[in-house]
């Protein structure tokens, strides 16, 4: 990928790419895979000028009987940055050259009605939790019901240890009704929060629970939901933008509600949608007081063979005013379009952003210039 970067004043190029060997046999196998991306960009610009990742991974998947599958997977990879100011004869930030390892296993047992699945890992990555250990499991009954819980637990070294658990759980007693719950509480961590002024990850504590419903008519639906999101503490990115201040601010109790909804096909294929995030009071960091984007799409199938699939859509999204570090960034609206020509298996496709020149700011200081335009061909082929 090659670009010049905001405003035409970034040119930067970046190469990805990956080759991989697996031996199969029957529902287990074994598979090592390596990858490496580079980027280059101008010393003139305050970002780094080179980076360099490799990846290394090996995976063995044993399928021991019927619906029990048991992994061992491990990986290395390896980081080099290199940053040389332009004013300065020689570098003056240090180079990085950064090693580390991942190793870990992973087992899932799954019947039509019971399911569970279960990871545990392990890193020498100071930026990461040591030991990571994630379960899962439910229970569901066909399309009417389901219900399920995830629990996380995370050494985070200095940083102390997180504990975190989810359940959510749906009914559909008639073919047109649901009704849906989750909730989410616990200790997180926030790798991010790693840097010269602070060479440790965050952990915070989290509260957040959805209650919904839905009624699906034909191809259509509509849904809603009541929405709460509770943080003790919200860590920042760690960009550029927002490394200047304090790695950590206060924290937020904010409630809302969302409601979303599709139209029945109309006109051999039309349909109407959009969906709306409203939060009412106690927004905290990087959370916008309003989302929502309403549109028309097209998606139709004209030929009887169906090597002919055509799909478009025009929408409006809006983004309401949002806090961040050092600024309250001002509400926008933008229009975007998107086009795919699909035969057989060649898809020809274009995305036109922000149609309108309305010049988004989600980031501070960073203005995203339209209208853009994405476009391009792509294609598969297997034997």
């Amino acid at each position: 990928m090659d670009t010049d970067g905001t405003n035409r004043q970034e040119p930067a190029d970046q190469f990805a790419g990956w080759v991989k060997w697996a031996y199969i046999r029957g529902k287990s196998g074994f598979q090592i895979e390596y990858r490496r991306m580079s980027t280059d960009r101008d010393p003139n610009i305050p970002w780094d000028v080179e980076h360099t990742r490799d990846d290394l991974i090996g995976q063995l998947r044993l399928n021991i009987t019927n619906g029990v599958v048991a992994e061992l997977f491990g990986g290395r990879s390896t980081f080099e940055a290199d940053t040389l100011d332009p004013a300065e004869a020689e570098d003056t930030v240090p180079k990085v050259n950064e090693e580390t390892f991942q190793f870990g296993g992973r087992a899932s047992f799954e019947t039509p009605f019971v399911w569970a699945h279960g990871t545990a890992r392990l890193r020498d990555n100071e930026a990461f939790p040591s030991l990571q250990v994630d379960g899962s499991g439910g229970l569901r009954v066909s399309s009417i019901a389901s219900i399920g819980a995830d629990v996380t637990f995370a050494d985070w070294r200095d940083a102390g240890t997180a504990l975190w658990y989810s359940a959510h759980g749906s009914i559909a007693p008639i073919a047109f009704v649901r009704a849906f719950g989750e909730y989410t509480s616990g200790d997180r961590g926030a790798p991010w929060v790693y840097g010269p002024r602070d060479q440790r990850p965050f952990v915070n504590s989290q509260t957040g629970y959805r209650v919904g419903g839905e009624l699906k008519w034909r191809n259509g639906s509509v849904g809603g939901a009541y929405l709460h999101s509770d943080a003790d503490s919200v860590p920042v990115f760690g960009l550029p933008f927002d490394t200047i201040g304090p790695r950590v601010l206060g924290g937020h109790s904010a409630d809302g509600w969302e409601v979303s909804g599709i139209t029945p096909s109309f006109l051999h294929g039309f349909a109407i949608y959009g969906n709306v995030v409203n939060w009412m009071s106690g927004v905290g960091l990087y959370m916008p007081t309003r989302t929502f984007r309403v549109g028309l799409q097209h998606h139709s199938t004209p030929l009887r063979s169906g090597n002919l699939e055509l799909y478009g859509r025009i929408e409006l999204n809006h983004r309401g005013s949002m806090i961040t570090p050092f600024a309250v960034l001002p509400e926008f609206d933008v229009l975007d379009a998107y086009l795919q020509i699909r035969i057989i298996d060649v898809r020809i496709f274009g995305r036109f952003e922000d149609m309108l020149s309305k010049d988004p700011v989600d980031v501070g200081g960073r203005i995203i210039n339209g209208p853009r335009l994405f476009y391009g061909v792509k294609w598969h082929f297997w034997n």
